[in-house]
């Protein structure tokens, strides 16, 4: 900083220069976990095993028509899961494609499947799109059938140039995550944390 002082006498005084550090803080980069499909496994080893340790938490996104049935999660731990604080959100009853779907057929599948969860003590805030498949339309089905916001799936990518989504998000009824086609390695979640926080933290 530069700056300019007078004497007593009215005098100007030659120019002084003064160093001032300043402490920008850098917007943290924050991780969510979420389990999909109401497959068996989130429960015994995504929550059973890997989180309920170290209580950690978590959104898992269910399909209600599924629940019950071979090889998924059952509506008892899912009465678990949000008991100890977990985030139930809803994806759709069936878990198809909604862009295949007619307009109908689509709010059916959004709304039927929040009243399912609703009518078993919980409260979804969360929608997943199955696929990840989304409009204008869709986004707007969903929010009308009670949800406030939206994940979409395959926007962030460890390599760049997305790697997490801002803090408030674009839009809450199509928030960015990282959904690889194959398995989530500790390397590309490492790299996902890592480019996030180098271009100013964010949403993982």
């Amino acid at each position: 900083v530069q700056y300019r002082s007078w004497d007593n006498a009215g005098n100007v005084e030659a120019d002084n220069t003064q160093t001032i550090s300043v402490q920008i803080p850098v917007p943290p980069t924050e991780v969510a976990l979420n389990f999909d499909d109401s497959a068996a496994s989130n429960y015994t080893l995504g929550y059973t095993d890997a989180l309920q340790p170290g209580a950690v938490p978590a959104t898992y996104y269910v399909n209600s028509g599924v629940l019950g049935t071979s090889n998924h999660m059952t509506w008892a731990q899912v009465g678990t899961l949000s008991g100890v604080g977990d985030d139930i959100g809803g994806k759709t009853v069936d878990g198809d494609n909604l862009t295949t779907m007619t307009a109908q057929q689509q709010i059916s599948e959004i709304c039927t499947d929040r009243q399912n969860l609703m009518s078993h003590g919980v409260t979804p805030i969360s929608f997943a799109y199955p696929s990840g498949a989304n409009n204008a339309q869709i986004q707007a089905e969903v929010q009308g059938c009670g949800y406030g916001n939206g994940r979409t799936a395959g926007s962030l990518s460890p390599t760049g140039p997305t790697y997490a989504e801002t803090v408030p998000p674009r839009s809450w009824l199509a928030l960015r995550a990282y959904a690889p086609a194959g398995q989530v390695t500790l390397a590309n979640l490492e790299a996902l944390v890592t480019g996030a926080a180098a271009l100013g933290g964010g949403w993982i």
